[in-house]
């Protein structure tokens, strides 16, 4: 009897309202991974371009970081979204 019920309810509705109800849980979906993920970062710089320990150059460690993405990626990690997934979560 409740399987007669459910499957009235899908025939009288419309496809649209099934294709928004199923976009609606992918939406809640990648927010919800979204919201769980941990974003973290190792990136290797070269803090001066005559190998000289204790030499920094400001100049080629903005460029650096620029170029690597890093900066990009602060600016959308402070806004709360993580621009990377680890790889097993990927994977699945």
């Amino acid at each position: 009897m409740v399987w007669l019920w459910i499957f009235s309810l899908i025939i009288l509705a419309s496809p649209e309202v099934l294709i928004l109800e199923a976009k609606v849980d992918q939406l809640n979906n990648l927010m919800r991974t979204l919201n769980a993920t941990h974003p973290h970062f190792i990136r290797c710089i070269v803090p001066n371009e005559t190998k000289s320990p204790g030499v920094t150059d400001a100049a080629l460690i903005m460029h650096q970081l620029t170029c690597n993405g890093v900066l990009e990626g602060i600016r959308i990690c402070r806004k709360g979204f993580p621009n990377r997934l680890i790889y097993p979560d990927f994977r699945h």
